[in-house]
């Protein structure tokens, strides 16, 4: 009887699928672009205009960085002319963290760099590709030991062999999933105990006990608290304040947070130790993206394994 060839189409095409994700398709304004330097995965320059991150060449380089020093200036200038003739310029660089493909942080640059200037800096956003899908797509079909080979032979063999390392990244998951679901079990726990105080209470337990929960809950709970003081939604004089008392909420909305937090487990209990392997791959690959930022990654290559940041 012939057996079924499904696994082994979709190990091919999985990576293939892959390929297709993380890339940038979000075109800012020219406004906006003028704040921003985007460099692609391998520390190449690229234009935030076009739809895509092929590298500029150096003399396309050269004349966007000046079009951004003179906007720079331009901004300078008008605030001089405002009145703000005797202030020092000021300049703020924000440099994003990991997880942030290029779309979301050209779509935040976007939202963000007027609000900037409005408060007298002129932003300067450092846009790097550090999305969680491209940077295991890169390590899936072109990374091999921390090297990124460019000709035409290892690019093949790369490709060829990706399913193996999907395969190895899939069976790593099924090897560490004991340990896993029993660091899952016990921080269900955890969380189950604070959540039955927050319904009991009506409060944000883990506000006055962070320990208790996730820091990703922690950080959403303040960040709605954060975005709930925004000031636009208060008067100018008034400071920002992050928390005031009790929070307005009740055990009703805490039964329904907590209702939608049970119905999500066994998804949870499924793709953990998935994201656990997958993602540790991803994670150490955009790494080793933070050091092409600032070295190329083929002086990376000649110094050999042995020196290597990876």
């Amino acid at each position: 009887m012939m057996r079924c060839p499904l696994p082994w189409i979709g190990a091919v095409l999985l990576p293939a699928a892959l390929l297709c994700g993380g890339c940038q398709s979000y075109v800012p304004s020219a406004a906006a672009a003028h704040c921003i330097v985007m460099l692609n995965e391998d520390g190449d320059a690229c234009n935030p205009l076009l739809a895509a991150k092929t590298p500029m060449e150096p003399a396309a380089y050269r004349k966007y960085m000046q079009e951004v020093l003179d906007a720079m200036d331009d901004y300078h200038v008008h605030l001089a002319q405002a009145g703000a003739a005797h202030e020092p310029r000021k300049i703020l660089i924000f440099i994003h963290g990991g997880l942030d493909g290029l779309d979301k942080s050209l779509r935040r640059d976007q939202k963000q760099y007027q609000a900037i200037k409005d408060a007298g800096y002129y932003p300067l956003f450092i846009d790097w590709d550090s999305g969680l899908v491209s940077s295991y797509n890169e390590r899936l079909l072109w990374i091999r030991q921390g090297r990124k080979q460019t000709d035409a032979l290892h690019k093949t063999l790369d490709i060829l062999s990706s399913p193996l390392y999907l395969a190895a990244d899939l069976g790593g998951a099924v090897v560490r999933a004991p340990v896993v679901w029993a660091q899952f079990t016990s921080r269900t726990i955890e969380n189950s105990n604070a959540r039955i105080r927050c319904v009991h209470d009506g409060q944000p337990f883990w506000l006055e006990h962070p320990d208790s929960l996730t820091a990703d809950k922690f950080y959403s709970v303040l960040d709605r608290r954060y975005r709930d003081a925004s000031p636009a939604m208060q008067p100018a004089s008034q400071p920002l304040r992050i928390s005031i008392g009790r929070e307005e909420t009740s055990a009703g909305y805490w039964y329904k947070d907590s209702a939608k937090w049970a119905a999500e487990l066994p998804f949870k209990l499924v793709t953990t130790p998935i994201v656990d392997s997958m993602g540790r791959a991803s994670w150490e690959n955009m790494s080793r993206r933070t050091v092409t930022l600032f070295e190329d990654p083929r002086e990376i290559k000649a110094v050999g394994l042995g020196r290597q940041k990876m």
